[in-house]
């Protein structure tokens, strides 16, 4: 609070090193605060601080513009609620009204110090794109701080793919995702892989898929892209070299996890 002072009585020898004062609270004066915190944005009636200039019995706008206002990248607010407390001649304070939205209705100053809260809120934008070979729906959406996204599904769109895993601000497999609480921006990309088959009576010159399976484990291994799922029917296969999976290559047993 900005107090005017006056200096008043005479001072004590034992204190002549201190001034005695008596403080004096404006009556014109609204402050302005936010919370959690100030956003700042254009268009505030008035803006943060003190301001003085208000005549008691006289009508004011207070105000901030409507809707969401983004404040950085991926985070904007919304000013959902108002507080006035009055700060009386003796320094006492009294809680005077409240209510909700970006607007004071038929504010008419008191004829004392008002202190003006808004209150805001938060949301964070969450995004998902998909790899080649699939989709992700929604690819945006808004999720309050601390709220917990929609669920995010992956779908494959191309033939002999199958979902590999989520990738960017959290890794993860499932599918749909959920986020169980968003407090920043955050991005993922939904990865496919080739879903491979081999069989004893398939070919390694065919496409490798359940209808024209590979014959060899080794074709399978080498074609396999990351995130692909390798399903090896059932039979006995002769390997004519060592096998080494370094791709996040997934290896099944048919009818097997």
């Amino acid at each position: 609070l900005k107090f005017a002072e006056t200096q008043s009585g005479d001072l004590s020898p034992a204190f002549d090193n201190i001034a005695v004062r008596r403080l004096t609270i404006p009556t014109d004066v609204v402050m302005v605060y936010g919370e959690p915190f100030k956003v700042i944005v254009d268009g505030m009636s008035p803006g943060y601080g003190e301001h003085d200039g208000y005549v008691a019995g006289e009508s004011y706008e207070l105000s901030v513009p409507s809707g969401a206002h983004e404040i950085s990248d991926g985070t904007r607010a919304t000013c959902v609620g108002w507080k006035l407390v009055k700060i009386l001649a003796d320094g006492t304070r009294e809680d005077w009204r409240s209510g909700s939205g970006n607007t004071v209705p038929d504010y008419r100053h008191p004829g004392c110090y008002v202190e003006l809260t808004w209150t805001w809120t938060f949301e964070h934008r969450v995004t998902a794109t998909a790899a080649t070979g699939g989709s992700v729906s929604p690819t945006e959406q808004w999720v309050e701080e601390g709220g917990m996204s929609e669920p995010i599904t992956a779908k494959v769109e191309a033939d002999f793919m199958s979902f590999y895993r989520w990738s960017g601000d959290s890794e993860s497999r499932e599918n749909p995702l959920v986020i169980p609480s968003v407090t920043a921006p955050m991005s993922f990309t939904a990865l496919f892989g080739r879903s491979i088959c081999v069989s004893t009576n398939g070919s390694d010159e065919a496409a490798g898929t359940e209808q024209a399976p590979y014959r060899t484990p080794e074709k399978a291994i080498e074609s396999a892209i990351e995130g692909s799922t390798v399903t090896i029917g059932e039979g006995t296969y002769k390997l004519t070299k060592e096998l080494f999976v370094t791709n996040a290559v997934r290896v099944v047993g048919a009818g097997r996890d």
